[in-house]
């Protein structure tokens, strides 16, 4: 008793000293309403209880508000089938996700019975500098929306394009009414314009009385829609599997978390799953093991079954370790920030949401060649890999694979002042044989004893049973180095396919640019295929796939996502 008093104490000295700060900010759901306004019959679906998720602790400090869009579909009992998440900054977005997982609804109606809804709500987080008690106070958000940017309409046959926020200084009246869009080009000012005709800000005060005033604010930008929310309808899980924590990795006491991308048939099957994001490559097997084995209603249009892209993040965590361990990524301040740019130098470090394992370069890995590499990189203010420099390599190969890795980092963003800012940070890899530095596995090793002692026991894919089907296929990076200056490339590699359809020691054939080649070695690793089989047995079988690089518009301009 006589230790722990003091310790008490403090405690509640700390506490005392924090709540008024974090009291002050606030966190506001606004009322449900229609996605698509001529969507809209009947009754809206009711909360059970409010949506109101934590202010994150590392933005405490900001001057500046932000905001979720949340975008749902409930089925006839009020559950949520299928949801979009919009937010100015990543941390918003887990704050909300998070809440959103245990959210309850009663259904929305239709002549006086349960009824499928899309339906939105946008949460907001205000400052404290926005308090609503206060004399003197900063202009205070109270409903935004998103802003539909036909620039962002995808290419014919490229994936959906990912929403971008833009940073703008709002001119506002003494009554909060929106004046001038200042800081942006042209267009997006014309689109932000009259998108801000139905934002509503509480207006800023000085000694009580409100004033006109100018507040930065973060614009999300997102393409024209595709899908028809009148008459469509998302799958539905029917059937989950709970991913298996791999037995190897307990000791490491990882954690991990994995986007995954997918198709559902309309058997309401899983095809061409992918990872888009992983906290730790280690369980992405795992995770798409386990995708495979859900099954779903399937989307309908129309009342008719069709075929639905979704995204679903899997958890990986070890039983009794606090936040789930480790994130498995390991990188470094770059040395002492007062020396760097101000633009570098931030007060919460970057945090880690996905990264991959550099693919060990084949030439060295056949010739038992090892060494290390080590790369500095600059995150931006929207958490990506906006440049990437080999500082030290062994071999030039080792420094080119692990940039070519690098550039698919992606982080919760850096921040200063409680303001996104851009980071510089560095990495390290060794590249050797032992499983501990993870970029060759036991698998690898049996693959590339077959290929040296028996070659003849790989099979052609002319001589497989099938054509070979890929089943899961993550498309590459456009290499950072080579932005803005080439808008496109090619590059040609050369895989091995084993047993189980993993792709195995990936090496470039050919390339427009060096840096297209590693970026095509990159994605290729992770792809998967059905069993290739020859004589109705599985074998190991080898391929050359061909890529093609096209530059989306804010690459190929060099712009700062």
């Amino acid at each position: 008793m006589h230790l722990r008093t003091p310790l008490n104490a403090l405690a509640l000295v700390l506490i005392a000293a924090v709540a008024p700060r974090l009291a002050a900010q606030d966190v506001t759901a606004t009322p449900l309403v229609w996605v698509d306004p001529t969507d809209a019959f009947g009754e809206l679906p009711v909360p059970k209880h409010p949506l109101q998720p934590d202010f994150p602790y590392d933005l405490r400090n900001t001057p500046d508000f932000g905001y979720v869009v949340f975008e749902f579909y409930t089925d006839e009992e009020g559950e949520v089938i299928g949801r979009r998440i919009y937010a100015t900054l990543p941390a918003y977005e887990i704050a909300v996700s998070k809440e959103a997982h245990e959210w309850r609804l009663r259904p929305g109606r239709r002549d006086g019975r349960p009824h499928e809804t899309y339906t939105s709500c946008t949460v907001i987080f205000n400052p404290a500098a926005a308090g609503m008690t206060k004399p003197d106070a900063t202009a205070r958000l109270l409903a935004a929306q998103l802003v539909v940017d036909p620039a962002l309409e995808p290419r014919r046959g490229d994936g959906p394009s990912a929403p971008a926020v833009v940073w703008a200084t709002v001119r506002l009246d003494a009554a909060g009414r929106p004046l001038a869009v200042l800081d942006v080009p042209g267009a997006l000012k014309e689109l932000i314009g009259k998108a801000l005709q139905k934002w509503r800000f509480a207006p800023a005060r000085r000694a009580g009385q409100a004033v006109a005033s100018e507040v930065r604010v973060p614009f999300i930008m997102v393409p024209p829609r595709r899908d028809h929310p009148s008459d469509s309808v998302p799958p539905k899980v029917v059937e989950q599997v709970k991913p298996d924590y791999p037995y190897e990795l307990r000791r490491s006491k990882l954690r991990g978390e994995v986007l995954l991308d997918f198709e559902v048939s309309v058997e309401g099957r899983v095809a061409k799953a992918f990872v888009v994001r992983s906290l730790n490559p280690l369980f992405d097997q795992p995770a798409l093991d386990a995708i495979y084995k859900w099954r779903f209603e399937p989307a309908r249009r129309d009342g008719i079954p069709v075929r639905a892209r979704m995204q679903i993040t899997l958890q990986f965590q070890h039983s009794g370790e606090w936040d789930g361990g480790r994130t498995g990524l390991t990188v470094t301040n770059h040395g002492d920030r007062t020396k760097l740019p101000p633009e570098f130098r931030y007060d919460v470090a970057p945090k880690p949401r996905g990264f991959v394992l550099p693919t060990y370069p084949y030439a060295l890995l056949r010739d038992e060649v090892t060494g290390k590499a080590r790369v500095r990189f600059a995150v931006s203010i929207s958490g990506h890999v906006i440049f990437a420099d080999v500082i030290s390599a062994d071999r030039p190969e080792f420094g080119a694979a692990l940039q070519a890795a690098v550039e698919c980092y992606e982080f919760e963003p850096a921040l200063k002042d409680g303001r996104p800012s851009e980071a510089l940070l560095t990495t390290e890899q060794n590249f050797s044989r032992f499983d501990q530095d993870r970029v060759i596995t036991r698998d690898d090793r049996i693959l590339l004893a077959l290929e040296r002692n028996h070659p003849d026991k790989i099979v052609s894919p002319t001589h497989l049973d099938a054509k070979l089907k890929p089943i899961s296929m993550r498309p590459p990076v456009f290499p950072v180095s080579l932005r803005p200056a080439t808008a496109k490339g090619e590059a040609l590699v050369e895989v091995l396919v084993d047993e189980e359809g993993l792709v195995r020691l990936p090496r470039v054939i050919a390339a427009s640019d060096p840096a297209f080649g590693w970026a095509a070695v990159q994605a290729v690793a992770v792809w998967r295929f059905e069993k290739p089989k020859a004589g109705g047995k599985s074998v190991v079988t080898r391929v050359r796939i061909p890529f093609e690089f096209q530059a989306k518009a804010d690459e190929a301009a060099g712009q700062k996502k």
